[in-house]
């Protein structure tokens, strides 16, 4: 705003001039230079100004310094009120930025599982619509009420730790268990793997005998005890009844089961990689597709209020690395003279050499568990036990329908990416370190010993114990989490088969377990009634008598191809306490396959991927070819299901799905739609019928009798919340608060198609022709090192011609 001063100067008689002058540009307004008369300055007559000196320098000095004057106010004036506004803009983001400050104070970083309840209860319309689609909902339960004993329906349970444990039952009268032979027994105490012969000198470290594996047809498994089953074994019968126990088990049937409480408990803790060497790439830190695919049982009734749990072997295929397994640990634990008498083919006996099985017998909660002992050493740590475990190589792993043309593959370094016991090692911590641990604590025993071989000769050994095995599996060395996270595991077990068999009691159940990576990352557990024809129907489908199967492999051996789905093994065909007729090895290999066919232009990023072998008695690893990234597309295609009937609202926010465990059962839901995409439609729309669909059909088919609950977790370490644990000492307490929610028939349904076709999908036999063109990148890739390995060993047989020789301690 421009501001005047009117300033008096001298005017003539006559005139006037404008005494209104700009005091920032000094000039006159448009029409104040004009002439004015004395009516226009308000006087009638002509006004004689008062008489002024004439000091024209002074009284420009004098107007120069009113105008600065004036001109400084002005300034003052803007600034001041520039400052005033300044002021009120910097008080109004203060109290802004307070406000937001104590917003974000009040907005909590994280809800529990319990708390987050409440958010559904906040909202009537969609806590109506979930009771709609799943029956009643879980009631709000705090944490601190949780760990106080919780709701009165007891829908909560806390579970410590250190409230139970692992009980050995002496059983007297047992034979005696094998020990090692050969000096195997240096392998035992000092850590690392061993070469049979050392490739750089060809000096063999142990006996040469050891080095060429009998072929499976040549050895007589007539001469081994048979495997008995949990349900048919009547002396765990009658102890169980003896003790009051509820449920027996070995561990061939319940490992299986108790990997997804590890991934339950842990919450997919990732594998820890750091004990390989820094040249060695982990591509993969999770566990194998294999592993992580679902578990099932066969829980049947033995009257007197007794339960068995067996293996499930519906989708269980025949595998030559089963059969290697029970003879290598023959071969292991005899002396070669004993060996080739004893189970040689055609070899005449004097005396019958089959005899009983030596087990340790345990208990924790109702359970009554049975492990079958391989090895002894008195000189070990505790009992003094160890397993036997037998590995064959990546390329027989990855293609043991023909095995006979990975079997050239060698193994010739300590570590590396490719023909080293560093790839087995990591391909083993992937697939088998899970499985093997759990079998090492049932059966109370100090770790495993485990052989490398590719079929045809053997590598080296290892010696592996449990504390090595947590280190990879529970952060670190002595991290004091895996006793007693298998102990809470037993428990939660102890809790779902109860459930069970409350719902159907003195009834057969089906069980499968699965453990989702989603959010909350829950686990699901489906009970279905059998009667035992069916059950024995699922059980016996993939068998076949021995002998054919051996005649197919000789035949196999001899150039007459790979070995036809159909033929397969007897129940005897692999009978060890370790493990069902389908070997580790065998899994793996099926699932690494799929993998990798799927992606057979990224040889290079899918190089790890492998399976296990059948140990020597019964092993039960897993596929070695899952990664997280490849299991997260999949549950993205299949998140992407809705089920407009089942009350399921809309498009719910990751974010609350993350934070609402009845949002998380609805996924659940969500992911079991999936598999009805792959029905004829006629039949999809008998299903959706059933399942709560819109389609409409004439009359909506019964749905099939089954219990299913979800089971949620959350872990507590010194009464705070955490994800998981990281470190326990003796002084540390881990409690699990447990949350289980069972589904309404219709959801129940649809999630069971959903671990249905996710289970067979992972472990149903795929064959690999003997047609590098038709086999796949990554198959050619293994099949072309297994020839030139082949070259490689006629290379070695020549410059280390003659007489072995051997390394003995002590010798000059």
């Amino acid at each position: 705003m421009l501001r005047t001063a009117l300033r008096r100067v001298q005017l003539s008689p006559r005139s006037a001039v404008s005494p209104f002058v700009c005091i920032f540009c000094q000039k006159k307004g448009p029409n104040l230079e004009r002439r004015l008369t004395t009516k226009d300055v308000g006087q009638s007559k002509s006004v004689e100004p008062p008489p002024i000196a004439k000091t024209p320098d002074s009284s420009s000095e004098k107007s120069q310094s009113l105008m600065d004057i004036l001109r400084k106010d002005m300034l003052e004036r803007k600034e001041g009120k520039s400052r005033k506004k300044g002021a009120k803009k910097a008080k109004a983001a203060a109290e802004e930025k307070k406000e937001s400050k104590v917003k974000r104070g009040k907005k909590k970083k994280g809800i529990s599982l319990f708390q987050a309840e409440a958010a559904v209860a906040m909202s009537p319309k969609k806590k109506k619509a979930l009771q709609r689609a799943r029956g009643t909902t879980m009631p709000g339960l705090s944490i601190s009420e949780a760990l106080r004993g919780g709701a009165e329906d007891g829908k909560y349970e806390l579970y410590d730790s250190k409230s139970e444990k692992i009980e050995p039952i002496e059983i007297e009268n047992q034979p005696e268990v094998a020990k090692l032979s050969h000096g195997l027994d240096r392998v035992l105490f000092n850590p690392g793997v061993h070469f049979l012969q050392e490739p750089r000198s060809g000096v063999y470290n142990f006996d040469p005998y050891l080095q060429d594996i009998m072929p499976v047809t040549e050895f007589d498994f007539d001469a081994v005890a048979s495997y008995i089953i949990s349900s048919e074994d009547q002396k765990l019968s009658s102890l169980a009844k003896k003790l009051g126990k509820k449920y027996v088990g070995s561990t061939s049937s319940m490992t299986a089961v108790l990997t997804h409480f590890h991934f339950l408990l842990s919450q997919w803790r990732q594998l820890n990689f750091l004990g390989l060497s820094k040249t060695f790439k982990a591509e993969f830190k999770t566990f194998t597709q294999i592993t992580r695919a679902p578990a099932a049982i066969f829980l049947r009734y033995k009257g007197d209020g007794t339960y068995a749990i067996d293996p499930d072997k519906e989708y269980d295929t025949d595998s030559v690395l089963s059969l290697l397994g029970r003879s290598m640990e023959k071969l292991l634990t005899s002396a070669p003279s004993n060996f080739e008498s004893k189970y040689k083919k055609g070899s005449p006996r004097t005396e019958e050499i089959k005899g009983p099985e030596t087990y340790h017998y345990s208990t924790l909660g109702d359970f009554l568990m049975r492990s079958q002992l391989d090895a002894f050493d008195p000189r070990l740590p505790g009992t003094g036990m160890f397993d036997l475990k037998t590995r064959a190589v990546v390329s027989v792993r990855m293609d043991v329908a023909n095995f006979h043309i990975g079997s050239g593959y060698q193994i010739k370094t300590r570590i590396g990416t490719w023909e080293s016991f560093e790839r087995e090692y990591y391909d083993m911590m992937r697939a088998a370190f899970l499985k093997y641990s759990l079998q090492v604590r049932m059966g109370r025993m100090d770790g495993i010993f485990v052989a490398f071989h590719n079929t045809e000769k053997i590598f080296g050994f290892q010696y592996v114990p449990l504390a090595e095995m947590d280190a990879a599996l529970h952060e670190d060395w002595n991290s004091g989490i895996g006793d007693q996270e298998f102990r809470l595991s037993l428990q939660l077990l102890n809790k779902v088969l109860d459930n069970a068999i409350k719902k159907y009691p003195e009834q057969s159940l089906h069980l499968y377990f699965e453990t989702r990576d989603i959010s909350r990352n829950p686990m699901v557990v489906i009970a279905e009634p059998l009667d035992e024809e069916e059950i024995e129907r699922r059980q016996t489908g993939n068998k076949h008598d021995l002998a054919e199967f051996l005649e197919a492999l000789d035949n196999q051996i001899k150039g007459g191809g790979p070995i036809s789905a159909s033929q397969g093994l007897e129940e005897q065909g692999k009978e060890n306490e370790k493990g069902t007729i389908l070997s580790d090895e065998e899994e793996a290999v099926q699932n690494d396959i799929q993998e990798e066919e799927a992606d057979e232009e990224e040889v290079d990023d899918h190089s790890e991927n492998h399976l296990e072998e059948p140990e020597e008695s019964e092993s039960e690893e897993d596929s070695d070819e899952s990664d997280a990234e490849d299991a997260k597309e999949i549950e993205a295609s299949q998140d992407a299901e809705e089920i407009s009937e089942a009350g399921i609202e809309g498009d719910i926010k990751e974010a609350e799905a993350n934070q609402d465990s009845q949002e998380i059962t609805e996924k659940i839901i969500e992911d079991a739609a999936e598999t009805l995409e792959d029905k004829p439609e006629d039949t999809k729309a008998t299903y959706l019928a059933g399942a709560g669909g819109s389609t409409e059909v004439e009359e909506a088919p019964k749905l099939p009798e089954m219990y299913v609950q979800v089971m949620y977790v959350k872990n507590y370490e010194n009464g705070k919340p955490v994800l998981r644990p990281m470190r326990l000492t003796e002084h540390d307490n881990w409690k699990v608060a447990v949350a289980i929610d069972e589904l309404p028939p219709k959801a129940a349904y649809m999630t069971y198609l959903g671990v249905m076709k996710r289970r067979k999908k992972a472990i149903e036999h795929r064959m690999v022709t003997e047609d590098d063109a038709e086999a796949g990148a990554y198959i050619r890739q293994l099949r072309n090192m297994a020839r030139a390995g082949r070259d490689w060993a006629k290379s070695q047989e020549k410059m280390f011609p003659g007489e072995p020789v051997v390394y003995k301690p002590g010798s000059s």
